[in-house]
């Protein structure tokens, strides 16, 4: 196997997961209070939660390549319960949009058109 063909392979998937940031239990002190967020509540045993994951990294990727103002996020929710009981999560995953330190939840279909939509209609 060449490893001139593996190098590009690496860097793209570097490329689309610098879209999507891991959050953790300090995130409304550190960047809660200052900007739009779409954020992903999963369970890393979740089956849902890894069929999601794809479509996660194409919308942050589609949302920073568009210059909007909405941060994407994801964090482990079984590992961060401080954040999650913050934003009352009951179930994985869990999309929340956060705006202006108002919750906005997210029940319709986990796909990447639908949450799209959602994300650019709560950011205004």
């Amino acid at each position: 196997m060449k490893t001139s063909a593996i190098v590009p392979v690496l860097v793209s998937l570097t490329a689309v997961w610098a879209f999507v940031e891991e959050l953790d239990d300090t995130f409304m002190e550190t960047k809660g209070q200052q900007e739009i967020w779409l954020i992903e509540f999963y369970s890393p045993r979740c089956a849902f939660c890894r069929q999601l994951d794809p479509v996660w990294d194409a919308i942050g990727a589609e949302l920073r390549s568009l210059g909007s103002p909405v941060s994407v996020g994801k964090t482990d929710a079984t590992a961060h319960t401080g954040l999650a009981k913050e934003f009352r999560v009951r179930g994985y995953p869990s999309i929340v949009m956060l705006k202006d330190n108002v919750q906005f939840h997210y029940h319709g279909p986990r796909t990447k058109d639908h949450i799209f939509d959602f994300a650019n209609r709560v950011a205004g």
